[in-house]
């Protein structure tokens, strides 16, 4: 099955906003396809994680950490413009698990740091440290920072599942 991708999610860096394009339905591993068609399940809806997200975000965790490894490598080697398709994947990956936390779906792109910052369970300035990555993710201070939001995000997700709020 083929998806059009709607317009409120052809912004950059994710998507070029003058292309049509076309996300693919197919048998990829979760993780897979958070890799390769961002916000998939936010646009087709195949599967609703936001629903019962325990599972999916440890996934993403895992996704995270073993992507992290080689992000710093890129990095290590003031290589950022070859670690930039990642930067953007896992900057992907991040902003369905904030969403996905707070049990809403990611709705549109278009000022997704203010939608992250009205969400109840968000890092401290998520706004800001999210813009900061939209508009360079091929900088080395882009990939703390992520790796920060990261850190923050799982511990939240911690807090809340202890809370018993999923």
């Amino acid at each position: 099955m083929k998806y059009s991708l709607p317009a409120d999610f052809r912004c950059e860096p994710f998507y070029n906003g003058s292309q049509s394009i076309v996300i693919c339905s197919d048998d990829k591993p979760f993780e897979r396809r958070l890799l390769t068609s961002y916000f998939y399940y936010d646009i087709t809806e195949e599967e609703r994680p936001w629903e019962n997200p325990a599972s999916f975000l440890l996934q993403m965790f895992v996704l995270w950490r073993e992507r992290e490894a080689e992000l710093r490598s890129f990095f290590q080697k003031r290589d950022g413009k070859n670690g930039r398709t990642l930067m953007i994947a896992m900057t992907a990956v991040f902003i369905d698990a904030l969403f996905w936390l707070n049990k809403k779906k990611v709705g549109q792109l278009q000022d997704i740091e203010a939608a992250a910052a009205r969400l109840k369970h968000k890092p401290v300035n998520i706004e800001e440290r999210l813009r900061f990555i939209l508009i360079k993710p091929d900088s080395y201070h882009s990939f703390t920072q992520l790796r920060a939001l990261m850190n923050e995000l799982e511990k939240l997700t911690a807090r809340s599942k202890a809370m018993g709020e999923w």
